[in-house]
């Protein structure tokens, strides 16, 4: 393997990684009443999110690299 798929599959890990705290941050009873009240998630959930969905998609874009 060489170092851009090895960079490219550490992105795509920590993407889903992050993507994943979102999802289960958005799933909190916290963040529930705070959606219901305000009509959106904290700017942490949203950031969580967002960085997993750029990270997964820079992390491929690394992978496909020669």
């Amino acid at each position: 393997m060489n170092f851009s798929r090895i960079l490219g599959t550490i992105l795509i890990l920590i993407g889903i990684a992050l993507l994943v705290l979102g999802i289960v941050a958005t799933q909190q009873t916290g963040q529930q009443v705070m959606e219901e009240v305000t009509g959106h998630f904290s700017n942490r959930t949203v950031w969580y999110i967002i960085g997993g969905i750029a990270l997964m998609a820079g992390g491929f874009a690394v992978r496909r690299v020669k």
